[in-house]
């Protein structure tokens, strides 16, 4: 019988026809390197505002810690900005975001000079609600000028797609920041609903499908639809935190600013939630009378902030810096 050739070191080795990828790129490095430096520009400071010269944009909408917030307005250098991984995967939302505003957004007017059915990408001003700030909206759907819907788009995985729709578990809903960031441009040009869309490059399984019933839609998009009045409390509440921490960020006399601590803004944690331990996500209430803590947990995030190590080496008091302000 002949003996079977070892093929264990021909697998393990980058050699001629080896299962591993090579290490030298023809392809990746100059396509990624071309990416990365177009998303450079596209993070650069004013980049994404619709009105640069307002200090505040829609995206920062429901940003859940006041620290992180105050970093973003500041323009304070990122100490833990996007790697290149990270950085895939926002320009893959990107590239579909722009797909889909292709598709629907026809930013057409009739012979009156109204709008008429989905615009991509319109220019809002959202002065008009006492927020100094400004919004390039996904998609805004109109009838004869008056504005019924704003759209809120996003790309995610697969498990996290899951997780909101219910194929893991009960249904999450979609992330309360995306809801937020939606109703106040809704709220803003009086538009009743808002919408949060959905999709995912990774479809649900065909058999996954046939047993939930999903239909060839459901199979990778999702959307939740609410009234604007429904929100209209929150939305006003996160519009006076806006321009609260806001205020932080103007310079005293000796050109000082006030650092915020570090409060949380969800209605996925308690209110008055303030993190204590960032490398962790740890949070806790105090009882405002004792000072004791009442309850704690964690929440992802910290993971998440492109001023972690900024944070973390501020400490959690809320203090007066020098700072160089951003104009």
């Amino acid at each position: 019988m002949p003996i079977k050739k070892d093929l264990s070191e021909l697998r393990r080795s980058r050699g001629e026809l080896a299962p591993l990828p090579s290490a030298e790129t023809l392809v990746a490095k100059p396509l990624l390197d071309a990416w990365w430096t177009d998303f450079q520009n596209y993070e650069s400071p004013n980049a994404q505002k619709a009105i640069p010269e307002l200090p505040l944009r829609a995206s920062w909408f429901g940003m859940g810690c006041d620290r992180a917030l105050w970093y973003s307005i500041l323009g304070v250098p990122e100490s833990n900005p996007p790697d290149m991984a990270s950085m895939w995967k926002i320009r893959m939302g990107q590239l579909v975001g722009e797909e889909i505003g292709t598709a629907l957004g026809k930013n057409v007017t009739d012979a009156n000079g109204w709008r008429q059915g989905w615009w991509a990408e319109p220019t809002t001003d959202l002065r008009s609600v006492g927020l100094p700030a400004s919004s390039h909206s996904d998609l805004i759907f109109y009838k004869d000028n008056e504005p019924l819907y704003v759209a809120e788009n996003k790309t995610m995985g697969g498990y996290p797609f899951k997780r909101k729709v219910g194929g893991a578990g009960d249904a999450e809903g979609p992330t309360w920041a995306h809801v937020l960031q939606a109703a106040l441009v809704a709220y803003a040009i009086g538009a009743p609903v808002v919408i949060v869309f959905y999709i995912t490059p990774e479809p649900t399984s065909p058999a996954e499908a046939d047993r939930r019933g999903m239909d060839e839609y459901e199979k990778f998009t999702a959307e939740w639809h609410y009234q604007v009045a429904l929100i209209e409390p929150a939305i006003r509440q996160e519009i006076a935190r806006q321009k609260r921490v806001l205020g932080y960020t103007a310079s005293n006399g000796e050109g000082q600013v006030l650092l915020p601590e570090r409060t949380l803004s969800s209605p996925e944690v308690p209110p008055g939630a303030v993190i204590i331990e960032p490398a962790r996500g740890k949070w806790v209430t105090y009882d405002p009378g004792t000072g004791n803590v009442v309850k704690s947990g964690t929440k992802w995030f910290c993971d998440y902030c492109r001023h972690r190590d900024r944070c973390i080496e501020d400490g959690p008091e809320m203090v007066k810096v020098k700072l160089t302000v951003k104009t």
